[in-house]
């Protein structure tokens, strides 16, 4: 049976993970993603689809959102940042080794990085 002091400190630790939304990717890569960002202690995963991410942000309220990268990823990455200014928005591409991030109260200004499980950690604040 759980006390009260035992309901706050499970409330606090889940306050105290990291939110983050995966948007696109193809399943495995997705699977891969998800493992890493668990290895960063990352807990909360949600998948979202890319025509409702903005609504699905307002309930979720992540820190941060990992963001297939194509040639859409300035408009949503923008209308993300927009709406959201606390979110980092990761974009990046099962193609290339590299990732852009849009830190959080940036006004959607972003700079390139090589996409390591320590670099992807980093941005999210794991």
């Amino acid at each position: 049976m759980s006390t009260r002091a035992d309901d706050a400190i499970a409330g606090n630790q889940l306050s105290m993970m990291r939110r983050v939304v995966i948007v696109g990717f193809w399943p495995m890569v997705r699977l891969g993603l998800q493992a890493l960002l668990h290895d960063a202690g990352v807990v909360l995963v949600v998948e979202a689809e890319r025509g409702d991410i903005v609504e699905g942000l307002r309930v979720f309220r992540p820190h941060a959102v990992l963001l297939e990268h194509d040639d859409h990823t300035d408009e949503i990455a923008t209308a993300i940042v927009t709406d959201f200014p606390w979110v980092t928005v990761i974009a990046c591409s099962s193609d290339r080794p590299t990732m852009r991030v849009y830190p959080p109260f940036h006004q959607g200004e972003w700079y390139r990085s090589r996409l390591t499980t320590q670099s992807l950690s980093a941005a999210i604040g794991a």
